[in-house]
């Protein structure tokens, strides 16, 4: 079944189950660049959101590879919107793109360096290198230890990431930081937060339990920090409503190279985050 999108014709397509335990979601596909004769290359796929698990992940992974027995080496990269899929550019060479009506008169510019954070996760498919593993990408491109879980092909049991609530997958968010100026005030604390997870995935109701540490101003602005982050948060979807508590703890670590930041996962209840200042 064929659409356009802004001009652009995509396929939606239903995929066969690799498993009969296995249902592959519907997706699309866009910037496929994979050669048939020598199984290179690589392809953007957009699974809707309400349809965007690990579970559904992998299982289209192993899917599309069994269907395309010719594969060799292949990077598959995975979004949560068409827009992202379509419009984004791993090069890093293209921050915007021109809009051009149908004369071809450029009548706006598109910021398409915003969409390298909404890469969700990435297929990596190398026959002679023998990799075959998934990488959970919640900071999008930018991601790395601690934030990326990856995951070996084919699974024999249930996929965890690095980064869970409630036993869900966080799928994105934005990267934690040690406010400035608590850390240049060195300021120390532990914020504890409650919340929800709402089935659409999405953090909601975020309270804050308390904050232990110094007082004052410059806390405060801690505390809101916290806040403003756990709210960038989506987690997988799940035909359920899940509460959380979490406590994003900070410390000045004068072990660390000056201006460095160290971030550590203790999920599913902590986030220890520990910071050098820069002078």
């Amino acid at each position: 079944m064929a659409h356009c999108l802004a001009g652009v014709c995509l396929s939606v397509v239903a995929v066969a189950p690799a498993s009969a335990a296995c249902r592959a979601p519907q997706y699309h596909r866009f910037q496929d660049t994979i050669n048939p004769q020598t199984g290179k290359g690589a392809v953007h796929i957009s699974v809707p959101r309400g349809d965007f698990t690990i579970d559904n992940v992998l299982c289209l992974a192993e899917t599309l590879r069994t269907q395309h027995r010719e594969w060799k080496d292949v990077v598959v990269l995975f979004f949560s919107s068409d827009e992202a899929a379509e419009s984004f550019d791993a090069s890093g060479m293209a921050d915007f793109r021109e809009v051009v009506d149908a004369s071809g008169r450029i009548v706006a510019t598109e910021n398409i360096g915003r969409f390298r954070k909404e890469l969700r996760a990435l297929s990596v498919f190398d026959v002679e290198k023998h990799e075959d593993y998934i990488e959970i990408t919640p900071l999008g491109l930018k991601s790395g230890t601690p934030y990326t879980t990856r995951i070996e092909l084919p699974v024999t049991r249930k996929a965890h990431c690095r980064i869970e609530l409630r036993d869900r997958c966080v799928l994105a968010m934005d990267e934690i930081a040690f406010q400035d100026e608590a850390l240049r005030a060195r300021v120390a604390n532990a914020v504890t937060l409650t919340g929800h997870i709402r089935p659409d995935g999405t953090v909601a109701d975020v309270q804050v339990v308390s904050a232990r540490g110094t007082s004052g101003e410059v806390t405060d602005r801690l505390v809101a920090a916290s806040v403003a982050n756990l709210r960038t948060w989506w987690v997988e979807p799940a035909p359920r409503q899940d509460k959380f508590r979490i406590t994003y703890s900070y410390l000045v670590d004068s072990s660390l190279p000056r201006g460095h930041v160290s971030v550590q996962f203790a999920m599913p209840d902590r986030i220890t985050i520990r910071a050098n200042p820069p002078d």
